[in-house]
């Protein structure tokens, strides 16, 4: 799991150095949401800068992966399984279009709302999405209200914003200036027992 993490960690590194902001799905290893507004116009044709983005994940980390250049987060999400391995959106409508065509099973609904909308006989996402938020909401709760409303762009998901991870790092002037080496160690020493002294 640490290794996983690292490997999280220095994938999210690469893309934020790419992108204007980047964001990951909590809960969902390795899934990000990256923000490529107005990106066109600095690397050109998104789907090939898209391809390249994803060789050099995989020629760095060994790992293969799929982007969907689409318009909301959610259903970028559902429908990145599409992906081969980049799916380019090309307005709202048809991101909407292709996400209803989806099976239910593609949202990855939780064991007791799966149970709950089983009766009704849904088998597309676009059945789901056909019953509207607020019903869905009245007579399932808000899991159902919530994703619903993430689907259609009324409601964005819970979005974590990533940043780096700074090194820790202290500096200091040795005053008087330090010319003898175990003088030097001992500044250190010193130095060092300060930032570990609190843990």
């Amino acid at each position: 799991e640490a290794e996983l993490t690292l490997c999280q960690e220095r994938v999210a590194q690469l893309l934020f150095e790419r992108v204007p902001s980047l964001a990951f799905v909590p809960k969902e290893a390795g899934v990000f949401v990256l923000e490529i507004s107005g990106l066109a116009a600095v690397v050109g044709p998104l789907k090939a800068w898209a391809q390249s983005l994803l060789a050099e994940i995989q020629d760095k980390e060994g790992l293969w992966g799929r982007m969907v250049l689409g318009y909301e987060p959610m259903p970028a999400r559902v429908l990145c399984p599409q992906a081969r391995p980049v799916l380019m959106l090309s307005d709202p409508e048809s991101e909407q279009a292709q996400l209803a065509e989806q099976p239910l099973s593609a949202l990855g609904l939780s064991a007791r709302l799966q149970g709950q909308l089983a009766p009704l006989g849904l088998h597309s996402v676009g059945d789901f999405l056909a019953l509207g938020a607020q019903a869905l909401g009245r007579r399932f709760g808000a899991e159902a209200e919530g994703l619903h409303r993430c689907l259609t762009a009324q409601a964005r998901p819970q979005l974590t914003p990533w940043l780096p991870v700074e090194a820790p790092c202290v500096k200091r002037d040795l005053e008087p200036a330090v010319t003898r080496q175990d003088q030097l160690l001992f500044a250190v020493k010193r130095e060092l027992y300060g930032l570990f002294h609190p843990l």
